[in-house]
């Protein structure tokens, strides 16, 4: 049973790489600091 799994290094090495780019780009736009009455009205 565990001949018929292979690990595709190469492939996961790839998606790491673009989850931790996208999770980098998401951490760049947050903005920390006080919340102001503005940001609640629509």
């Amino acid at each position: 049973m565990a001949d018929d799994f292979e690990l595709d290094t190469d492939d996961l090495q790839r998606r790491m790489d673009g989850a931790i780019a996208s999770l980098r780009t998401e951490f760049a736009s947050l903005r920390t600091g006080r919340a102001s009455a503005s940001m609640l009205e629509r």
